[in-house]
């Protein structure tokens, strides 16, 4: 499962997406959908709960809608991540700050640091005390950050373990993730959103980063996100912010996913071996994000 997928590989991932949306009409006529499993990853926002990778539910989890508002009239919003959300966010810095359609309410700070993924953030104060800098160097004051982006990926993950191995990285992610998101409250008490995504794809890369990078490893930290969300959802994570899911920005390379994203070898640096993105990846990037933001009434001018 940590090699590049065939082409016929892919085509029996294409065909069990469309049985799991119903598009080949196998639904039973004597009763509901029953739940389906699937063992190729397809697209989280193209499937929905009644549709299981490994046992674990399809779909994006639904925690509602945030409340977000300003301190002395600025909403900051901060990228948490390792290389690839760095780049991604300065991208979203380029396009879009003082975009006509963003308020002029909103602050962008990017804390994301190369060579930095969950491990280390949270792990390391010297982190958290960089960012907080670098916030006030943008001449704001961290009371004011009030979102957080956070672009999850473990950092150490060569050995390449995935599900349904009991030690697969998913479950390193789902309490890294979790850590994450208390530690944000104590570093930043004033947040009130956290927007997490995972990576975006890794089939392309070299076979020597496949057990880190690659797949399934990349789709399955979007599992992790759910499961956090439902942690919350349960009452487990009462002394965190509010978190949900920021833009979902894996797809299936060239098969687009819910939201229409697809990932060519081009939006990757050496052609996909390298799996940090080039300019046209990050941007890729930056819209959606944007384009996710577009629905809260506080980011919109």
């Amino acid at each position: 499962m940590n090699t590049e997928y065939t082409s016929a590989a892919r085509l029996a991932g294409l065909v069990t997406l469309l049985i799991a949306v119903g598009g080949l009409g196998c639904e039973d006529s004597t009763g509901p959908t029953a739940p389906r499993e699937v063992t190729e990853p397809v697209a989280l926002d193209r499937i929905d709960a009644t549709t299981t990778y490994h046992g674990l539910r399809g779909g994006l989890v639904d925690n509602g809608t945030p409340t977000v508002t300003p301190v002395d009239g600025r909403i900051v919003i901060v990228a948490i991540s390792m290389s690839n959300g760095r780049l991604e966010f300065d991208r979203f810095i380029e396009l879009y700050r003082n975009h006509a359609s963003v308020s002029p309410a909103i602050g962008l700070v990017n804390c994301a640091r190369g060579g930095n993924a969950l491990e280390r953030w949270v792990a390391q104060q010297d982190l958290w005390d960089d960012c907080k800098s670098a916030v006030r160097a943008a001449g704001f004051r961290p009371e004011q950050v009030r979102v957080v982006w956070a672009k999850n990926a473990n950092q150490f993950t060569d050995h390449g373990r995935t599900l349904p191995h009991p030690e697969a990285d998913y479950h390193d992610l789902v309490s890294n993730i979790t850590t994450l998101s208390r530690r944000i409250r104590q570093e930043l008490p004033s947040v009130q959103a956290v927007f997490h995504s995972s990576r975006i794809y890794g089939g392309y890369v070299a076979p020597s980063r496949m057990g880190s990078r690659g797949e399934p490893i990349s789709f399955e930290g979007g599992l992790a996100i759910n499961a956090v969300i439902e942690k919350q959802k349960r009452g487990e994570l009462t002394d965190a912010p509010w978190i949900g899911w920021g833009p979902y920005l894996w797809a299936d390379g060239r098969t687009p996913n819910g939201a229409g994203l697809s990932w060519e070898p081009a939006d990757f640096q050496d052609g996909g071996t390298d799996p940090h993105p080039t300019a046209t990846g990050q941007t890729k990037v930056a819209d959606a994000l944007h384009r996710h933001l577009l629905q809260f009434a506080w980011y919109r001018r």
